[in-house]
């Protein structure tokens, strides 16, 4: 039942026009490389896109399909990416992949936009193709549309975008925090503590310490070893099992529990030489192999699938090593330990041999102290950002289906 003041429609019912661009010849590159922003899929990075990859030239525009749409215009994908609405801050040329959306005198901008980016996986369900999924124009402009009122769309528009907003400020938090992070990671871990060391000696990973010595990992830990390797999808349990760290649990410096597994406790008793304890590194072997996390005292007794187990020994702090991990100095293990094929997967021999240069045990602890910091404060506001995309998506639900009406004062209904 359609709300009160809203009208049944298609996406082609509402808009005035859906034009698509095309590609200069690139063969000539006299069209190339020119001051005219040129969009494809690549460039969808954001709702608000701010650049492009690449550029062309008027002539570039003048000889070829590709279209110059005004900054602030709809622009959605149809190709590789069907469905997904961003707009640009710029004037912009666009590709035969993308199609330009102008909406009629009834419909805000605006609320198009939000109204695409809430309908992009079903509009991309909508596509077709063996190969690379496409959407067709007519199948795009058949798309169901529920059109309020133009002021009640733009109220709508304006608390989804304020929400938006939100997302974005903590997004901008977070990628300040990973440059000071990564600048404060590159100094603690090669430099040590500001003030506490006097002399350096050069090594492969810069200057260090001179009282840090190259330590083999295999020679401070008590143990390494890689967790359950083998099938255990039929020991999974719904309730009442031991949990099971994966890969996709996996973050740096965080084990993610919301979707832990469990498996029954026969099995995990079957597989108890695997069994985790308190402070062991767990460490990605795959995916974004060399990505870390200590094993906290609720986990103790779990059981990990695949990762690779580090158990400290009395000279090394489980969070100095996790944080080695993450840092510019664990992608180099992890470069070694690939060399010769990009899928191979990180094994003990290769952490048994890897190289460290240690600190004091308290050194390594109070570094871990301040770098335990900025991951905190990011948790933090990666939860705000969850938070408010998970309200966002609840606010689309309703807000756009006319299930929960917004109350537009006189003012803006004039």
């Amino acid at each position: 039942m359609t709300a009160e003041g809203w009208r049944s429609a298609t996406l082609g019912d509402v808009v005035v026009e859906i034009l698509g661009g095309g590609t200069p010849d690139r063969r000539n590159p006299a069209f190339w490389n020119g001051k005219i922003p040129w969009a494809s899929v690549k460039d969808l990075c954001s709702p608000l896109c701010t650049g492009t990859e690449e550029a062309i030239t008027e002539s570039g525009l003048e000889a070829s399909s590709a279209r110059l749409v005004p900054a602030g215009t709809v622009v959605v994908g149809t190709r590789m990416a069907p469905g997904r609405a961003v707009r640009f801050a710029i004037d912009v040329a666009i590709n035969q992949d993308l199609k330009a959306i102008f909406p009629a005198k009834a419909l805000s901008t605006d609320f198009l936009h939000q109204w695409l980016r809430a309908r992009e996986e079903d509009i991309a369900a909508r596509a077709s193709g063996s190969t690379v999924k496409g959407i067709r124009l007519e199948t795009l402009r058949a798309v169901p549309f529920l059109l309020p009122p133009l002021p009640e769309q733009r109220k709508i528009a304006a608390i989804l975008s304020s929400v938006d907003d939100t997302i974005e400020a903590s997004q901008a938090v977070i990628d300040q925090l990973q440059v000071v992070k990564k600048a404060m990671m590159a100094e603690l871990l090669t430099k040590g503590l500001p003030g506490r060391h006097k002399k350096f000696k050069q090594t492969e990973i810069g200057q260090v310490p001179e009282e840090w010595e190259p330590t083999r990992l295999g020679d401070i830990c008590d143990r390494m070893f890689v967790g359950i390797a083998q099938a255990a999808t039929h020991a999974y349990v719904p309730t009442g099992g031991v949990p099971i760290v994966r890969t996709t649990n996996l973050r740096e410096n965080i084990i993610r529990h919301d979707d832990l597994l469990k498996i029954s406790r026969s099995f995990a008793t079957e597989m108890q030489s695997k069994r985790l304890r308190k402070g062991d590194v767990l460490t990605a072997r795959t995916g974004y192999p060399g990505t870390s996390a200590v094993v906290s005292a609720d986990l103790d007794g779990a059981q990990c699938f695949t990762l690779l187990v580090s158990r400290p020994g009395p000279k090394l702090a489980g969070r100095f090593l996790s944080h080695v991990m993450n840092s510019h100095i664990g992608q180099r293990i992890v470069a070694r330990g690939q060399a010769g094929g990009a899928q191979q997967n990180l094994n003990v021999g290769v952490f048994q041999e890897a190289v460290v240069f240690l600190p004091s045990l308290n050194e390594q602890e109070v570094i871990a102290d301040q770098l335990d910091v900025f991951y905190e404060r990011l948790a933090i506001e990666q939860e705000e950002i969850e938070k408010h995309v998970a309200l966002k998506s609840a606010l689309m639900s309703v807000l756009l289906t006319g299930e929960v009406r917004v109350r537009v004062d006189e003012e803006a209904a004039a």
